[in-house]
C-alpha cells in the first residue's frame, strides 16, 4: 500500500486532478484552533494535530514514534489532513485514513474502549435547563454507531469497573429516572462509586477496606435482588 501510494498527504494538482483536488481543499486541510488542537503553533514547532506536518520525500515509518510520516513536498502539503483518494471522491466528507502501526493501534483501542462518556455542567435553578437535562440523554459515539448500523450491542465477561477519583463538582453525574425525581427533588442523581464507598456498612469487615479493594472485592447489589451470597446493608 505504501509503495502504491494509497494514503495521501498532498494537496492534488488543480489541473491534472481537479476533482480530488476540491474535495482535498473542502474536507482535508487542518486549520488550528483553541478547543481543538491548542492554537495555531509558534514557529517550528507543532500543534497537539502534528501540523504543520514535515517535509518528507516519500512515506515512510517512523521508528522514533507511533506513526508513519507521510510525503510532503511542498508547502501546502503541511496542512493536509491523510485521506485515501478513491474514498474520498466517493465520501464527500472529511477523513483521517492513516496506516496502522502494532503499537499505535494498541494505543487507539486502549484509548476508546476506556474513554469515559462526555460531561456537561448544569444549572439547575436557571431558566428550563434543569428540566431539558432530565429529559434528555446524550448517546455516546460508539452507542450512536450500533443503533444506526443496527447491530446489536453486546456484553462481555470481561469487564472494567470505572471508579472516579475526581473533585465533586467535576464528577459525571447520572440522572435518576422523572419519577424518581418528582418523589425526591432534593436527590436529582444516582449516588456514584465515591458516594457509595463512603456509605458502605459499618461493620469490621468493611471498616479499613480501600476505595478501589471495595468494588474489586464485594458487588453492590438492591435490596430486593435475590442472592444466597453472605451479604451487608449499607446505609442507604
Amino acid at each position: 500500500m505504501i509503495i502504491s501510494n494509497q494514503i495521501r498527504g498532498d494537496l492534488p494538482h488543480p489541473e491534472h486532478e481537479p476533482e480530488l483536488y476540491r474535495k482535498v481543499v473542502t474536507h482535508q486541510i487542518h486549520t488550528c484552533s483553541l478547543r481543538h488542537c491548542g492554537g495555531p503553533p509558534v514557529e517550528g514547532e507543532q500543534c497537539s494535530k502534528f501540523f504543520p506536518r514535515p517535509y518528507s520525500p516519500h512515506t515512510y515509518h517512523d521508528n522514533q514514534s507511533l506513526r508513519f510520516i507521510y510525503k510532503c513536498t511542498k508547502p501546502e502539503d503541511r496542512w493536509v489532513v491523510p485521506y485515501h483518494p478513491q474514498t474520498l471522491l466517493a465520501w464527500n466528507a472529511h477523513m483521517n485514513a492513516q496506516y496502522v502501526t502494532t503499537k499505535g493501534f494498541a494505543r487507539y483501542m486502549t484509548k476508546y474502549i476506556a474513554k469515559v462518556e462526555p460531561a456537561h455542567l448544569f444549572n439547575i435553578s436557571e431558566g428550563d435547563h434543569y428540566h431539558q437535562h432530565i429529559l434528555a440523554r446524550r448517546l455516546g459515539m460508539m452507542e450512536m454507531m450500533f443503533l444506526v448500523l443496527g447491530e446489536p450491542i453486546c456484553d462481555s465477561s470481561a469487564t472494567v469497573n470505572y471508579i472516579p477519583a475526581e473533585p465533586p463538582k467535576l464528577r459525571s453525574k447520572t440522572v435518576r429516572p422523572k419519577h424518581q425525581i418528582l418523589l425526591n427533588p432534593d436527590e436529582p442523581y444516582y449516588k456514584d462509586a465515591i458516594e457509595k464507598y463512603f456509605r458502605r456498612p459499618l461493620t469490621e469487615e468493611f471498616e479499613n477496606v480501600k476505595y478501589s479493594d471495595y468494588y474489586r472485592l464485594y458487588k453492590i447489589k438492591s435490596l430486593n435482588h435475590q442472592s444466597n451470597r453472605r451479604a451487608g446493608t449499607d446505609l442507604d
